[in-house]
């Protein structure tokens, strides 16, 4: 009777261990990825992807690698919107999407060029009048240079 209780004890705890195993290896997160290109279809390196959870506003972000790719892991599942933005390029926003348990989404973008870039110049410029003095000069004429015949 013993050894039918701790076969039963072993077999039972078996199949505990197995169940807790598989459940522990699901995940509740997301990915994110894809490549993003110029008009031309050449390859962006080095722009930044940010991916923005609607409900909790937390974003994460990753920059493309030499290949124009990028890849944004371990997303809790929800709702997203996902801006990308490269240098001389406009800015580029993917709407609202749902990221779903164990899901990879892909988004590959076509850039445009274009930039909104904001240039401020700063210079002294020296007054045409000099106020800090009261003289006045006149040029002097041009020194001709004389030839004898």
């Amino acid at each position: 009777m013993k050894t039918k209780l701790v076969q039963y004890f072993v077999g039972c705890s078996l199949a505990a261990l197995l169940c807790l195993s598989t459940a522990l290896g699901q995940t509740v997160t997301g990915s994110i990825t894809g490549q993003v290109t110029d008009p031309s279809g050449a390859v962006i390196v080095g722009a930044k992807v940010t991916a923005e959870n609607t409900a909790t506003s937390v974003r994460t972000s990753a920059q493309t690698n030499g290949s124009g790719e990028y890849t944004i892991r371990f997303l809790p599942i929800g709702t997203y919107t996902l801006s990308i933005e490269a240098t001389g390029f406009t800015t580029q926003k993917i709407l609202p999407f749902t990221l779903e348990i164990d899901q990879t989404a892909k988004f590959n973008a076509s850039m445009e060029i274009g930039a909104s870039t904001l240039v401020v110049v700063r210079a002294e410029m020296h007054p045409i009048l000099d106020t800090s003095d009261a003289t006045l000069e006149t040029p002097s004429p041009p020194m001709r240079s004389q030839t004898s015949p």
